[in-house]
């Protein structure tokens, strides 16, 4: 009998009953599930061996003899040494700096960065984009990474930059109108524009004069379904459409504005229905709303209109320049108090009432006489919490007038005093303007950067883990350090990494601290990379294999279409070279592995995976989502220690962060995930800020792992249905115009088509389906699962933004050595250990190309024979 005996998440396939010169087995009963076949992957392949008879695509076939199938069963992962993953070079935009068509062709970069594949046949050559020279030493060999001299800016450039400049006005109103003229001069019937931006300043005033009736009035009913359409088809730049909706936040203060791109309007609030073409109303759109950000504090201000007015026109003002007031928040904020200020003989005063306005960058917010305690608490709240920022400070202040106006009146009151924060005024001052790639601007602030570029060698080491020991090795952000791709935990994986303000001398101390785990080498300082490498910098990933213990599988039919028995017998060399070579030919479907999605099998065996958490943040709960991240997976699949199994429970119990954490392990490598989880809900005692805490591709992972659930069902089906070939209503992308998503197109003619142009979509808002029933497929999975990915999201982490995935893709440079081999029959030796080396394209899985080269679905788990643990995936 055959099991998985499970050491660091590795596959065991181990024999019994062998003997010295072979395997002399007794039939067994198949287990249930699959070896390398993870979650929402169907028994499917896309060709049989040649000379082949057997039908090992399927499991179930009536069997009348003892047949000898293709499928091979072996030990993978045995030790990290068992496999090996190098990355094929830098590829696409490097560090943020876009090529530029006048450059050319970009330099490649020869010879081996620590055992890093710069180059290979079938692969494109590896590519970076440097600006000076640098050399690598590795062992004694120098690469020699050379500079490329940027192009001077073009006479468009300058046109776009002088258009910026005289398109900002300094009166709001001005600005308004002449862009509103613009937007309504394209497409209107009998030249009438002037009478449509009239038409759409009235009704901008009416909704603002909407506003101010409901600040008088606080207890009527808001309506959110008021809004003015503007168009924006004829704005071409960014800077026009971006000063649109600056003018009008300054111009009308209690309005906020949202860009739709949806074709079919609302006709009764159209303002343009009547008079625009439909050409117009197939165009972009501007949406006018209230905003109703701090209307809650109504019932709390003793003159609302007035002081709400002012609060709305400081905030869209934004922080002040530092020309006018010192450091942009006003000459009332000196020393260490933000309330008060020192006079000259070091005592300090109050902020007078007179003050307090926006052009000196203070708000005053004037409160109804005796108004408790409690409720001056929620307006503080109500304003500091208006954003995850935290742009506003507020503090209070007593014996303000309450009418400054009539100064016959004494009566006072309690205020209280808003002004903008330092994390506010700190992003206003490092938010920089774009510059044009290849223009002046842009060489100038490209030098000014620097970076290292190195290796980043991990042994056995979780992805997150291994960056968060860096980032206090090395003293920097984990925003600093940059890699190209995530690559397996159980394996020695070598891959670029980018450090950014980081020297030379920090790196090489930091080894010290990391270990043998995470190790750091072959950097060199960079300078023209204007950020950090991203994910999908990379061509792709070489891998080296080891197969052991290969054994092929024998069946015998028994009575009944589904009971049959089988046994392993030795691999012959023929047969593997001959499944090798299958694959170099026919390629192999681009399933999502383990990696991605976890391990297979039933929530009850083997916990939570990441596609459950996916799941509950696009349905909006980030409750059940951090709930779900605390249950994390079962202890059949790992083994934590008492620490881990506590802080769990505690959570699970009575959902308090500040025990849970108390009971976390001791070693802060261990549950990355869910302390900084925990952290931010103990901070914000908010489930969607708490799961902000989490790093941003952290966030991102989660939903692109349910998106590849979604992903590997439909691929099964689409090869079920309708076969390893083009279809009419396929989607595919035309090797004339790479792989951009933008061209994507629908097949009409199957015969013009090759089947590894053909995608699949990850389901999202911007995508779309194939026209045939595979795209009908995807909406009714969707809506079992009660997810709506058709429209964007105002809350990033419950929406998705899709993409497309090559159906079947093909490795490069595939070859195999066998490692251990015995005499066989007919100079055929009998394979029982096999290296293989083959290379594939970024975002392909590994385990993937094993799965379809070994033609085995076989998982032989004991512990997971009960038919209805497979049912969920």
């Amino acid at each position: 009998m055959c099991h998985i005996h499970t050491e660091s998440g590795g596959y065991y396939l181990l024999a019994q009953a062998s003997t010295s010169r072979g395997v002399n087995m007794t039939w067994e009963s198949p287990p249930l599930h699959r070896q390398l076949s993870t979650i929402g992957i169907g028994e499917v392949f896309i060709s049989v061996p040649e000379n082949d008879g057997s039908s090992a695509s399927s499991c179930s076939d009536q069997i009348n003899q003892s047949l000898l199938t293709s499928e091979i069963v072996c030990d993978i992962k045995r030790k990290p040494e068992d496999f090996i993953v190098r990355e094929i070079g830098l590829g696409g935009d490097i560090a943020g700096v876009s090529r530029s068509k006048d450059i050319g062709e970009i330099v490649g970069l020869s010879g081996d960065i620590a055992g890093i594949t710069k180059s290979s046949k079938g692969v494109e050559d590896t590519k970076l984009l440097i600006d000076n020279t640098a050399k690598i030493e590795d062992n004694g060999t120098t690469a020699h990474i050379s500079s490329i001299t940027q192009p001077q800016q073009s006479s468009k450039s300058a046109t776009n930059t002088n258009t910026e400049v005289t398109n900002i006005d300094t009166n709001p109103e001005e600005g308004l109108q002449r862009i509103l003229t613009q937007c309504c001069t394209q497409d209107m019937k009998d030249n009438k524009s002037d009478q449509h931006v009239r038409k759409l300043l009235r009704q901008m005033k009416d909704l603002q004069q909407f506003a101010l009736d409901g600040i008088d009035s606080p207890t009527s009913k808001m309506d959110d379904d008021k809004m003015v359409w503007i168009p924006t088809a004829a704005l071409v730049t960014k800077e026009d459409r971006k000063l649109l909706h600056q003018y009008i936040r300054q111009v009308f203060c209690f309005l906020r504005t949202e860009t739709s791109s949806r074709d079919n309007k609302d006709t009764a609030n159209n303002p343009l229905q009547n008079d625009t073409t439909d050409a117009v109303n197939n165009k972009s759109w501007v949406c006018c709303l209230i905003d109703y950000a701090f209307f809650s504090i109504v019932p709390c201000l003793a003159h609302p209109c007035e002081d709400l007015q002012l609060l709305y026109k400081f905030r869209n003002d934004g922080p002040i320049p530092s020309s006018l007031g010192g450091d942009g928040r006003g000459s009332s904020h000196r020393g260490k108090h933000h309330k008060r200020k020192f006079n000259g003989r070091g005592g300090e005063n109050l902020v007078k009432q007179e003050e307090c306005n926006p052009t000196k960058g203070t708000v005053i917010l004037r409160l109804k006489p005796d108004l408790p305690r409690d409720e001056r608490r929620v307006i503080h709240k109500a304003l500091c919490s208006s954003n995850r920022r935290r742009d506003f400070d507020t503090s209070t202040q007593h014996d303000v007038k309450l009418d400054p106006s009539n100064k016959e009146s004494d009566q006072t009151t309690t205020a209280i005093v808003v002004q903008w924060s330092r994390n506010a005024l700190q992003a206003k001052k490092k938010k920089r303007k774009r510059t044009e790639p290849g223009s002046d601007a842009a060489i100038e602030k490209s030098t000014e950067i620097t970076a290292l570029l190195g290796v980043l060698r991990k042994y056995q080491i979780e992805h997150q883990v291994a960056l968060n020991q860096i980032s206090r090795a090395v003293k920097c952000r984990n925003s600093d350090i940059g890699v190209a791709g995530i690559k397996d935990m159980q394996a020695i994986t070598y891959q670029y990494c980018t450090l950014r303000n980081v020297s030379l001398g920090r790196v090489q101390q930091a080894n010290n601290i990391l270990g043998k785990r995470v190790q750091l080498s072959d950097f060199v300082e960079i300078k023209g990379a204007e950020a950090l490498l991203v994910r999908g910098n990379l061509i792709g990933n070489r891998f080296e294999l080891v197969l052991r213990n290969l054994k092929r599988m024998q069946r015998k039919s028994e009575e009944g279409e589904d009971n049959y028995t089988e046994r392993p017998v030795p691999v012959h060399s023929s047969h593997l070279d001959t499944m090798i070579k299958r694959i170099d030919v026919h390629g192999f479907i681009n399933f999502y592995g383990e990696q991605r999605l976890g391990d297979p099998g039933s929530r009850d065996y083997v916990g939570v995976r990441s596609f459950d958490i996916g799941q509950a943040m696009l349905k909006g709960d980030f409750d059940k989502a951090i709930d779900l991240l605390m249950t994390g997976r079962s202890t059949n699949v790992y083994n934590p220690n008492d620490y881990e199994i506590n802080a769990r429970n505690v959570w699970k119990k009575n959902r308090d962060a500040r025990a849970s954490l108390t009971s976390f392990p001791k070693n802060r490598n261990t549950m990355v995930r869910e302390r900084e989880v925990l952290t931010g809900f103990l901070r914000y005692a908010d489930a969607l800020e708490a799961f902000r805490c989490l790093p941003h591709n952290t966030r991102m992972f989660y939903i692109n792992s349910y998106q590849s659930l979604i992903w590997n069902r439909v691929a099964t089906e689409r090869i079920k249905r309708l076969g390893p070939s083009p279809v009419v209503g396929d989607l595919y992308i035309s090797e004339s115009t790479g792989d951009e998503e933008g061209n994507v197109q629908v097949v009409t003619d199957p015969s013009q088509v090759d089947i590894s142009q053909v995608v699949l979509p990850l389901p999202g808002y911007n995508i779309q389906y194939p026209t045939n029933e595979i795209g009908e497929l995807y909406k009714q999975i969707l809506k079992d699962d009660d997810i709506d990915l058709a429209t964007k999201n105002n809350i990033p982490e419950s929406t998705a933004k899709g993409s497309y995935r090559c159906l079947i893709v093909k490795a490069t440079n595939l070859q195999w050595e066998p490692l251990t081999k015995s005499e066989g029959l007919n100079d055929d030796p009998v394979i029982t250990d096999a290296k293989l080396t083959f290379d594939l394209k970024k975002g392909c899985y590994a385990t993937m190309m094993l799965r379809e080269l070994l033609m085995t679905t076989m998982a032989r788990d004991c512990n997971t024979r009960d038919k209805d643990s497979s049912k969920e995936d």
